[in-house]
């Protein structure tokens, strides 16, 4: 008795699912993985963190409540 025509479709979708979705391909951006850096350490590194903190100091102390009209 040999394989059905069922049969082997079957078996031949299986495999080919299979390798078009091994664990390699879908897991195969992990080893290109960049290290993570934070941009405020590469201000830092570039000196110009100090720059930045000073414009933001700037900008919030014109912020704080609007004057009251008496009327």
């Amino acid at each position: 008795m040999g394989i059905t025509r069922r049969e082997f479709l079957v078996g031949s979708l299986f495999l080919g699912g299979s390798l078009l979705l091994a664990p390699r391909r879908l897991f195969g951006a992990q080893g290109e993985k960049k290290a993570w850096h934070p941009a405020y350490g590469r201000l830092e590194d570039e000196g110009r963190l100090g720059q930045r903190i000073d414009q933001a100091y700037a900008v919030f102390s014109r912020c704080g409540p609007e004057p009251r009209s008496r009327s």
